[in-house]
């Protein structure tokens, strides 16, 4: 037996499971859908797609600025990836 859950709960959980930056980048998106029909939304895994394009993008911009102090910047870059 399985439990059906509906997207908009889906949504919901993965928003609320992001950092800052990425449910801002996340809500943003959903609001964007939601201006061109207000009866639309974003399917799970595009939203999910999206967000992985979008940490990836996040993490390329902060290695282009992070200091060169030998810490290790994948500790602190990956965690936008860390609901995965």
């Amino acid at each position: 037996m399985g439990v059906v859950i509906s997207d908009s709960d889906y949504l919901s959980t993965i928003i609320s499971s992001l950092p800052v930056s990425l449910s801002s980048f996340a809500s943003a998106q959903l609001a964007a859908v939601q201006m061109f029909a207000m009866t639309k939304t974003i399917e799970p895994d595009v939203l999910m797609s999206l967000l992985m394009e979008e940490a990836e993008r996040q993490k390329a911009q902060q290695v282009r600025r992070a200091p060169k102090n030998g810490k290790n910047e994948d500790e602190t870059l990956n965690e936008g990836l860390a609901l995965q």
